[in-house]
């Protein structure tokens, strides 16, 4: 994925870069759209690491503390401020002074993130159960 990402970015860059077709008349609309791309991949890399390494930590801290029992409230106490701080991050590196107001993007991200956290603790339990074998 990570390199997948640097291609788009280096191609994303050279389509900007080389002259357009001498056809195309969307040429600043479209070098306008794409030139931030590059900044949002860079905050996801960042993001992903900070947000990430956060959440094994809590999960692994939660995990001795509960001596391995409640996987769900491991789920979920590591997964609330990792997600809170994936995207307080993510949105201000890819959008801080772009659009006039981040923070409603941020706290309705935030909301589908949590929602989807709940939604997947039972998912998690049926994964943890085939994956300790179902029969």
């Amino acid at each position: 994925a990570f390199l997948t990402q640097v291609a788009v970015t280096f191609f994303i860059w050279l389509a900007i870069a080389i002259p357009p077709a001498p056809f195309w008349q969307n040429q600043p609309l479209f070098e306008q759209l794409f030139s931030a791309v590059p900044r949002i991949i860079a905050a996801s890399w960042i993001t992903f690491l900070i947000s990430e390494n956060l959440d094994a930590y809590i999960f692994a801290w939660f995990k001795e503390f509960t001596k391995g029992k409640h996987l769900w409230s491991r789920n979920v106490f590591s997964s609330i401020p990792s997600m809170a701080v994936d995207s307080v991050l993510f949105v201000t590196h890819a959008f801080y002074g772009t659009i006039p107001d981040i923070v409603p993007l941020i706290i309705g991200l935030l909301a589908v993130k949590w929602l989807v956290g709940l939604v997947n603790i039972p998912f998690m339990y049926l994964n943890k159960w085939v994956m300790m074998g179902s029969g």
